[in-house]
């Protein structure tokens, strides 16, 4: 379910009549493929993301999965996203068809490996002409990024772009009410999915808000007798307490707003809306405290630069996706042009020069359509999937390469 052009210019969004910033390039739907497009397009707009592909971190010439397997079978999903990348920031200014990432992504989702290492059951689902849910297509990608980014230059036991950008801690405190024994455990994650409180009033106005979503998450919750859980030491079954913290915060913080529900072996859309922040998302209330506790003013601060949306009101396996882009540039330190090479231009990482005023810029990307939009549009809208990147490396610093 595509929105209308016509309803675009209602709101205010007029469509480019051409692509003033090099990487501000549409992809078109090979078929229901939304999902897909919204989430590259978020990707290769994360300035981590960006800066490590186009700087060639990875290649087919360092790549160990193409280089010991010369032939149509070898399949490297990170390799093509790297294609992908270069694609979306050569200066084209027409639609660009993600025909082969596509085939790419279902191969290896298909293709049987003795060791498992380079599928994953997940992407195999996701293969087909079908809609998928944007969230669920986020995973696979970021799993199957992980096993295929490896270098010939690095070692075996380095962290790859994906664990680096996107990996935090999550802490568990269970405390048992009778003992008051604390027993503490720690898990990775790449994203965070949030509820959305139902309670409260969908109205535009709502005082809802994403600080409220992460303090449920982070809430502490009472296990009682149903859940009683094995005290080590009272060595008995005890109602105990819950509390869930950040105990490692990570460069990129992905936040899913869980919006589809089941119900009645049926699936429905929660429409509340959520406000949430453009810049100086605190998590500090949200992080484990302790005297390992980040200290820098910034290191708990983010500051968004996408936001994927769903159109539709029954399932997220139907409707329609769009994502919302900032892209952040310098006024004194334009981007290339479509002469100049751009792999050449992003890896300069030299600071604006002092009178240089960065400016930021947000687009609407509907699959090959690209629109200008106002924060004022960024914010009101019903977000489903919400990117933020750390202040401390804030586009300021790069933005001689954005």
């Amino acid at each position: 379910m595509k929105r209308r052009r016509d309803e675009e210019a209602e709101d205010g969004m007029q469509p480019m009549p051409q692509h003033k910033h090099v990487g501000i390039r549409g992809m078109s739907n090979l078929g229901q493929t939304c999902f897909m497009n919204s989430i590259c397009q978020a990707l290769c707009h994360n300035p981590l993301f960006r800066n490590y592909f186009l700087s060639e971190c990875h290649t087919p010439n360092t790549c160990p999965i193409a280089s010991r397997r010369r032939s149509a079978e070898a399949v490297c999903v990170a390799c093509e996203f790297d294609a992908l990348t270069q694609e979306l920031y050569s200066g084209e200014r027409t639609c660009f068809n993600p025909h082969r990432f596509l085939y790419i992504f279902w191969k290896q989702g298909m293709q049987s490996e003795g060791n498992n290492l380079y599928s994953t059951s997940t992407s195999c689902k996701l293969a087909g002409y079908e809609q998928h849910d944007a969230h669920e297509f986020l995973v696979a990608l970021l799993d199957t990024l992980k096993a295929h980014d490896r270098s010939i230059l690095t070692a075996p036991d380095e962290a790859g772009v994906v664990s680096h950008c996107f990996n935090g801690v999550l802490c568990s405190d269970v405390q048992c009410r009778h003992c008051h024994a604390v027993s503490s455990t720690k898990e990775s994650f790449f994203d965070l999915s949030l509820e959305i409180d139902e309670a409260v009033s969908d109205h535009r106005h709502s005082t809802t808000g994403l600080l409220d979503c992460l303090g449920t998450f982070t809430k502490t919750e009472f296990l009682g007798a149903d859940e009683k859980v094995h005290c080590s030491s009272c060595r008995v079954y005890q109602e105990c307490t819950k509390h869930i913290t950040i105990h490692k915060l990570p460069q990129v913080l992905c936040l899913h707003l869980k919006r589809f529900k089941h119900k009645h072996k049926q699936m429905r859309k929660i429409e509340n809306y959520v406000s949430f922040p453009l810049e100086h998302l605190d998590m500090h209330p949200f992080i484990s405290q302790g005297p390992k506790a980040q200290a820098s003013e910034d290191g708990h601060k983010y500051d968004l630069f996408a936001v994927v949306e769903h159109h539709g009101n029954s399932s997220c396996q139907s409707g329609h996706y769009t994502a919302f882009i900032r892209h952040h540039w310098n006024s004194r330190a334009p981007p290339p042009s479509r002469e100049q090479d751009a792999d050449e231009y992003y890896r300069r990482r030299h600071p604006p020069k002092s009178d240089a005023q960065p400016m930021d810029d947000w687009y609407l990307f509907d699959d090959g359509c690209v629109y200008h939009a106002t924060r004022e549009e960024v914010s009101r809208c019903n977000a489903y999937m919400l990117f933020y990147v750390r202040k401390e490396l804030s586009y300021e610093r790069f933005s001689a390469t954005s």
